[in-house]
């Protein structure tokens, strides 16, 4: 089940999102632009956290719990924002994403992303790509 992130998330949330150093504060939903999704099983095992900015997404972290990696839970995660996207009448997705990360990248790729530019030393000395995928 994929869902839209609510308080009762916080804890397993950032127990995932703790591995990329990141954490979702419940400030953040006075944000008007913040946005995250979950995927649940019995337990919540990924996360999508994403900045919905007018006409436009970006996309800011996606994980996944260590064992679930191979059931396609980002793949999940990525329809759902897409459909959420089309359905917003969104005009475009963007995310940086570090250029070793292989695996996100052709996930990415699979979704039509786009590299459109490289940020040097983005994640503090690697390099990340941006890459686009445009809806409308």
């Amino acid at each position: 089940m994929i869902r839209f992130i609510n308080d009762a998330d916080f804890k397993s949330a950032n127990k995932l999102l703790k591995e990329l150093n990141y954490e979702i504060s419940k400030a953040s939903f006075n944000n008007p632009f913040f946005n995250a999704m979950c995927y649940f099983e019995r337990d919540l095992i990924g996360v999508l956290v994403f900045k919905e900015l007018y006409e436009r997404i970006e996309i800011e972290y996606i994980v996944v719990d260590k064992v679930n990696r191979s059931r396609k839970v980002a793949s999940k995660l990525m329809d759902f924002l897409i459909g959420y996207a089309h359905n917003k009448q969104i005009e475009n997705i963007s995310l940086e994403v570090n250029v070793n990360n292989l695996k996100a990248i052709n996930l990415y790729k699979k979704y039509e992303f786009k590299i459109v530019a490289k940020r040097e030393k983005y994640y503090n000395n690697e390099d990340a790509y941006l890459m686009v995928r445009r809806l409308i």
